[in-house]
């Protein structure tokens, strides 16, 4: 009878361990990122510290379609220069906003 409490306990610490590494609620959290060139073609600052971009892929395959990303880094921002090309790193959340985490110019 005791052998079948210590399985049934054991039983039980083991389901609690795993529900409790379970990444359900980090669903929502989950981003996707790209690395991509982008032609940037406006840019500017909703609130203080808010920085964007509007840029979209120059691949001349797929149609144009622009997006806004948002630059936490205020130098960062200074240098971006408008109609130029780049390579950037960046990620959209599940909320379908994009952040910028690097960004290259072409040459």
């Amino acid at each position: 009878m005791r052998r079948k409490i210590y399985i049934l306990f054991f039983i039980i610490i083991i389901l609690g361990l795993i529900t409790s590494c379970s990444d359900k609620e980090d669903e929502e959290q989950d981003i996707s990122a790209i690395v991509s060139n982008l032609n940037v073609i406006e840019k500017g600052k909703e609130e203080p510290d808010k920085y964007w971009i509007i840029a979209f892929y120059p691949d001349k395959y797929k149609p144009i379609e622009k997006m806004k990303i948002f630059v936490k880094d205020k130098n960062v921002w200074n240098l971006i220069e408008i109609n130029r090309t780049y390579t950037a790193h960046y990620a959209k959340d599940t909320s379908g906003v994009f952040n910028l985490y690097t960004i290259e110019r072409l040459n």
